[in-house]
């Protein structure tokens, strides 16, 4: 999963001043998204509105160009300002946990993955169904994963048991799609793969690369574990899609011994 340089999401109550912000955030137009905001607050603008705009402004002193650590330092003061509620689930705390989770995982130079984790579990913890805590959790589960304590086995075990937390569609994709990756460079188990793969592909993988991936997989492990006829059904979709595929060759001889065996 690549690093976030534009939030997931605008919290739901911003103005509608932000909307040009945002939108220069998403076409990674962060200066242009900068200079907006100086004049972007209204006179006499009451609390939530002000919180609204003081977190875009955090959110894009993160990538304004060049980076600094002077804005770095202000995004972040800012943040640790925002993380406490100004009312009961309030949007702007869950996402600026968040961010907080991403300054110390992606933004800085001397990262500090323990905080970082501790960052994202507070997300998690305030709002579990938030799309801000559901993506701290995919962060969660990846750091811990890959730099957490512990033997191989026992974190992925642990992040099995975090499939329940995930509430939308998106955000199960997301998670399938992980698993199914720590499984197959962590500890391969081909029925995890297999399982976590065809979870994946069910919950809508739309991205060419991801959904090429995940579609081999099944084929690849369907044809390990003893199911040609699972196989094949996900070889032959794969050619459907992906003709010009560099492994299209590779997966017609798969299914020409397949059929061959048939």
């Amino acid at each position: 999963m690549t690093g976030l340089l534009a939030p997931p999401l605008a919290p739901a109550s911003a103005d509608g001043d932000l909307t040009e912000v945002w939108k220069r955030n998403r076409l990674l137009l962060f200066n242009e998204a900068h200079l907006i905001l100086r004049d972007a607050l209204p006179p006499g603008a009451d609390e939530a509105t002000i919180r609204t705009h003081r977190f875009a402004r955090a959110v894009t002193l993160l990538n304004v160009q060049p980076r600094t650590q002077a804005n770095l330092q202000q995004s972040e003061q800012i943040l640790l300002d925002l993380k406490e509620p100004g009312t009961p689930e309030d949007e702007i705390t869950v996402a600026a946990l968040y961010y907080l989770g991403r300054i110390d995982s992606w933004y800085r130079s001397d990262r500090n993955l323990r905080r970082s984790l501790d960052w994202y579990r507070q997300a998690m913890d305030y709002w579990p169904d938030h799309d801000y805590a559901q993506q701290a959790a995919l962060r969660w589960i990846s750091l811990h994963l890959f730099f957490g304590s512990g033997d191989t086995h026992t974190r992925l075990t642990e992040a099995e048991q975090m499939r329940s937390f995930f509430q939308t569609t998106s955000a199960l994709r997301d998670y399938h799609f992980m698993m199914a990756s720590a499984w197959t460079h962590l500890e391969t188990d081909g029925e995890r793969i297999l399982h976590h793969s065809k979870a994946t592909l069910a919950h809508g993988l739309a991205r060419e690369n991801s959904r090429k991936a995940a579609l081999l997989h099944v084929a690849e492990w369907s044809r390990e574990l003893g199911d040609p006829h699972t196989a094949l059904l996900y070889y032959r979709q794969f050619l459907e899609e992906f003709p010009q595929d560099n492994r299209a060759y590779m997966v017609e001889r798969r299914i020409e011994e397949l059929e061959d065996l048939s």
